[in-house]
């Protein structure tokens, strides 16, 4: 598959595979193996160079209820950022960054399906990786998945045949700005609304096998719409490929015990952006 993309993403280009650091004076290029068929399960199977032993990981459809889930939990320390942090630690990253994009703008998957890809990284890998490292990862098991490369590709990292079709031109230089613009996702409303500023509803206990963006610790708790964002693709159903399926998209109120009980910080409240089908009255 050939993509081009303007050389400022690029750094410079490169027939090798984008090498990922995984250790004090090692570096790993991952080697994914094609998910399985059926149930979509399979492995994710990584090779140090500086053992060459494989790190077998699980990878395949997992409920929501993932590591990556982890609004409201505890332990992980405060985040300190840097005052002068560059965009990129190195270049690798910014070339995955670019070839993301260009994916991205051939239609291959949608915003939904690359946020599920990471979603589904096994929880050792997903909290031993880097931003950028997830991303990577994620972009090698979804063209994996597509069909449009092979393991024996990754790990060679030369094509071992003609470029397969894609859903649309691939990203030429000219057109790298128009995927810096993020687009809307606001649609139009096929129903009046069901609940307006002020009224008490209360979150939905459901525990999807895929995407959602009503997190683990908001569900079944009570709260007040705050503020009305009119009609927006409903990420639930884009990333199973049913499309856009317009729902209406509301900020929700919750106080901080309703959340997490009587010992938060009666002070706090939390703003959730939650869609229709997440909300039903209380």
């Amino acid at each position: 598959m050939q993509i081009e993309f303007a050389e400022k993403y690029m750094h410079k280009a490169t027939p090798h595979p984008v090498l990922l650091p995984t250790g004090e004076g090692t570096l790993a290029p991952p080697v994914p193996l094609p998910l399985g068929e059926g149930q979509g399960e399979g492995l994710l199977i990584e090779f140090s160079r500086h053992s060459r032993k494989p790190i077998l990981s699980q990878y395949g459809v997992h409920p929501m209820n993932g590591i990556h889930d982890m609004g409201g939990m505890d332990g992980f320390g405060t985040v300190v950022a840097p005052a002068h942090e560059p965009p990129f630690h190195d270049v690798w990253e910014g070339r995955v960054v670019a070839i993301s994009r260009a994916l991205v703008a051939t239609g291959i998957w949608n915003i939904d399906q690359g946020r599920y890809g990471i979603e589904r990284l096994p929880p050792e890998v997903y909290l031993t990786s880097s931003y950028h490292r997830k991303w990577h990862l994620r972009t090698e098991a979804l063209l994996l998945e597509a069909g449009l490369i092979s393991a024996a590709e990754l790990a060679s990292g030369h094509a071992e045949g003609p470029a397969k079709p894609l859903p649309r031109p691939a990203l030429r230089p000219d057109k790298v700005g128009a995927t810096l613009v993020r687009g809307t996702y606001e649609r139009p409303a096929q129903a009046p609304a069901s609940f307006k500023i002020g009224d008490t509803v209360r979150t939905r206990n459901i525990h999807l096998a895929s995407h959602t963006r009503l997190p683990r610790y908001a569900r079944g708790r009570t709260g007040v719409v705050e503020r009305l964002y009119g009609c927006h693709v409903f990420p639930d159903s884009f990333v199973l490929g049913k499309g856009d399926d317009p729902q209406w998209l509301y900020a929700v109120r919750f106080e901080a015990r309703e959340l997490w009980g009587a010992d938060a910080d009666p002070t706090v409240t939390v703003l959730i952006d939650a869609f229709q089908p997440y909300l039903m009255t209380a």
